[in-house]
């Protein structure tokens, strides 16, 4: 199992991100953070030519007008953090790309990002971050939990399913209180099942009890507790 040492936090200067600075400020208590890289990617780091000439040499650079933005939440719930390394990076460019370069750059272990509600986009795209990411990515929806108390982990029974479990049992066990991991197992019954001469019902009844033996035998060979 990989620890979750160096985690990125997108930024989009939106109502979610304390939201996600706070959550990743609880992740990395839980993880032992090394190392925690706070992006924001802007599609144009430039003013309007029209106010960069009237104000020439008056006002800061955009990126740093931004870095400061973000480093005053960073600095609620980073600051005592010693053991951690803070990092603030603003780049220009299109946001979804920039930061799975980043997090590659980096060899982060985790991408934590806001998730917005369903009427609302962020510059990212989540989906393609969830996606095409080679690390972990933890999505924070608006008014999370700040307190995890239960994971709940799809299980196909495959190697995938296996670090998953292992990876929700590592936070649980680190966590300083208690969290209940629940495994959560989806089987259908296959469309040829009438001419097995039995009901639907019964059918259903079947691949429940195969279901609990590939559990049985996933949970004894990843050597992981079951009840």
């Amino acid at each position: 199992m990989y620890e979750l040492k160096r985690i990125v936090v997108s930024v989009n200067l939106s109502d979610l991100d304390e939201e996600v600075i706070r959550y990743a400020s609880i992740i990395a208590d839980i993880m032992d953070a090394d190392a925690m890289y706070f992006l924001h990617v802007a599609e144009d780091l430039n003013l309007p030519e029209e106010v960069a000439k009237k104000y020439a040499g008056m006002m800061a650079p955009v990126d740093e007008t931004i870095k400061h933005q973000v480093r005053e939440t960073v600095s609620k719930y980073f600051s005592e953090r010693e053991t951690t390394e803070s990092v603030i990076d603003i780049l220009e460019g299109k946001p979804t790309d920039q930061l799975l370069k980043y997090a590659r750059r980096k060899e982060a272990n985790l991408i934590i990002a806001g998730r917005p509600p369903y009427s609302r986009k962020l510059q990212v795209n989540i989906g393609k971050v969830a996606e095409l990411s080679n690390c972990s990515v933890l999505l924070v929806p608006k008014q999370a939990d700040i307190k995890i108390e239960n994971l709940v982990v799809a299980m196909d029974f495959s190697s995938d399913a296996e670090s998953a479990m292992e990876q929700a049992l590592q936070i649980a066990r680190t966590a300083g209180h208690e969290v209940k991991v629940y495994g959560h197992h989806v089987y259908h019954v296959p469309h040829g099942f009438y001419k097995t001469g039995k009901s639907y019902e019964e059918f259903a009844e079947i691949m429940l009890a195969n279901a609990k033996k590939e559990a049985h035998k996933f949970f004894k060979k990843s050597k992981i507790a079951e009840s």
